[in-house]
């Protein structure tokens, strides 16, 4: 570790784990974007520093080897594309660019082409400017505790530079699966992925054709298998949303049953269909996708893989997964809606009784359905 380097964790992240110990405060936290690697060209680079009120990003460092410039203009990039979901009530963050002994912030507004100045250009050759770093450090935790209060009852927000715990499943539960996000794309990667196809989740073919298809209501990504290692680059970042209101439900379904379309036009079923599995697109706040590939196949064939958590004992027809079963599962995940018009009742029976030949035969249906009682 530099020199610099040393001096930028006793200001910031030591400094900080040590208040926050004594004040017993928990709703602030910090850790480094494992996502990534700044100044990733230089052998000694290192995850850039993220402050957290709750989900919320409050403040981004950016830290190179090179000129302050150089980190101004990759924090300028990450943060000035964030849409307003991760914004939530104050459409602002702070960023903070490192390089060598210099320092400088701004405030980057949510919309806004140019950021704010903070404070300048700090060199900490200066025991002055070293003071005025020791404030500032201060001052952040300050900041982030002082905007809690907007976001103490908000639903959880997505984070744009974070790393889900893995995940494993399979017969033996050896299959690993992680997902790091770095907007606008995430990354997932699983392995073993030999083991993966041999328990017959999918294919490297048929989960490369389905990532490939690019339509609407379903993710898309570029697929590479090296050895074990299987990732998928996906190209548009989602999040989780409560559907609470009905009328949210419509467009919601419409979406999925697009992308189902989409995969049996190819070919495709999905096969792990649920509410996990369907992202609100941050771009338009209004559009869904359909993720996680990794699960299709080709339609009408008996399953080789475990029972996903999905299916129950009518999911398969006459022991058969079928376009069919996934227009069942698209009909599971209205199960939990109460108070629907007596067309989306009707709409959600026929899901659920193998009533549609196609997703397209659906979704002409749904064109004409009122989901809400009037």
């Amino acid at each position: 570790m530099s020199e610099n380097q040393s001096f930028w964790d006793s200001a910031f992240c030591n400094l900080w784990m040590e208040l926050l110990y004594l004040s017993e405060i928990t709703s602030v936290q910090l850790n480094r974007s494992v996502t990534e690697l700044s100044g990733a060209s230089t052998a000694d680079a290192r995850p850039d520093l993220l402050l957290w009120i709750s989900s919320r990003l409050c403040v981004k460092f950016e830290e190179k080897r090179a000129t302050l410039e150089e980190a101004f203009q990759d924090l300028t990039k990450k943060l000035g594309v964030l849409p307003p979901q991760y914004y939530g009530p104050v459409q602002w963050m702070l960023g903070v660019a490192l390089a060598g002994p210099e320092m400088a912030g701004w405030a980057v507004r949510h919309g806004q082409d140019a950021p704010d100045d903070l404070f300048g250009r700090l060199n900490m050759v200066s025991l002055r400017d070293k003071a005025t770093c020791l404030r500032l450090s201060v001052n952040f935790l300050r900041i982030a505790l002082t905007i809690s209060d907007f976001y103490s009852g908000m639903n959880s927000l997505p984070r744009p530079f974070n790393v889900l715990p893995p995940a494993s499943y399979g017969s033996l539960g050896q299959i690993a699966r992680t997902l790091r996000i770095v907007y606008p794309k995430v990354i997932k990667e699983i392995r073993p992925w030999s083991q993966h196809v041999a328990e017959g989740f999918t294919t490297t073919a048929l989960v490369t054709r389905a990532y490939g298809l690019g339509a609407v209501g379903l993710v898309s990504g570029d697929v590479k298998v090296r050895g074990e290692r299987y990732s998928v680059v996906i190209h548009s970042v989602g999040y989780e949303r409560i559907i609470s209101r009905k009328d949210d439900l419509w467009p919601a379904m419409q979406d999925v049953l697009h992308g189902v379309h989409a995969l049996h036009h190819a070919g495709l079923v999905h096969r792990d269909i649920r509410w996990r599995n369907v992202l609100q697109c941050p771009a338009s706040n209004e559009g869904w996708m359909l993720i996680d590939l990794e699960t299709v196949w080709k339609t009408d064939c008996k399953p080789s893989c475990c029972w996903l958590r999905a299916w129950d004992e009518n999911t398969l027809v006459d022991g058969l997964y079928t376009r069919s079963s996934d227009l069942y599962l698209v009909g599971r995940l209205m199960e939990s809606f109460r108070d629907l018009s007596p067309e989306a009742k009707e709409f959600r029976a026929r899901l659920l009784r193998h009533g549609f030949r196609s997703a397209q035969e659906a979704l002409h249906y749904l064109k004409n359905t009122t989901f809400c009682k009037t």
